[in-house]
């Protein structure tokens, strides 16, 4: 803990210190990565958002906007702002930083097509979020996309873990219905535990 907060409070200062392009963009990547362990260890969310915020004012600081790697990095950081919007219950916030998120890696994947893990993973936190709403169809919708792009792509790594998790989430959109789809919804969980997965997914 008190490693995190002086890492919080040494890229604080980075703001007002003038770094060279190469430095900038490691504190902002180094914010990030804190917001990240921040909101998943200590559940500090208002923290989280800070750090992330943080972030994004260090990537325009650097003035790379054409840039792969700092549109990427940009898309990084607003992909996790969307996630902890989400878990402070401030969807319409996540749903704009997501989708900002997914026009990034889109723009980026029709001229390099290698952006399909970026692109998966926020169509599954879209899904997620949809489904927090309670717009089923919508929820189905984008995990139904980002399944098909895990599934289909010979591109992605450790791809098991996460078509499982989007399994899941589907599972959950057809036990959520009115009336529920108890059998499909018990068809996509078989087949989430037919996957090589972490202990803590199969459970």
């Amino acid at each position: 803990l008190f490693i995190l907060e002086h890492v919080k409070s040494a890229v604080s200062h980075c703001v007002d210190c003038n770094l060279d392009t190469n430095s900038t963009m490691q504190a902002a990547r180094l914010s990030r990565e804190t917001a990240v362990l921040t909101a998943m260890s200590l559940n500090a969310f208002s923290d989280a958002k800070a750090a992330l915020d943080l972030s994004l004012k260090l990537y325009n600081n650097a003035r790379l906007y054409k840039s792969v790697d700092f549109q990427v990095a940009r898309a990084e950081t607003l992909y996790e702002l969307g996630r902890i919007f989400r878990y402070q219950g401030m969807y319409e916030d996540s749903k704009a930083s997501l989708a900002e998120a997914l026009s990034i890696y889109n723009n980026l994947n029709k001229r390099k097509n290698v952006f399909l893990n970026g692109i998966a993973n926020t169509l599954h936190e879209v899904g997620l979020l949809e489904l927090k709403q309670h717009n089923l169809k919508d929820a189905e919708e984008n995990l139904v996309k980002s399944l098909e792009l895990r599934q289909n792509s010979s591109a992605l790594s450790n791809v098991n873990p996460q078509c499982a998790a989007t399994l899941h989430q589907l599972a959950a959109v057809h036990v959520a219905r009115r009336p529920p789809s108890l059998d499909k919804a018990k068809n996509l969980l078989l087949e989430a535990l037919g996957l090589s997965s972490q202990i803590g997914q199969r459970a």
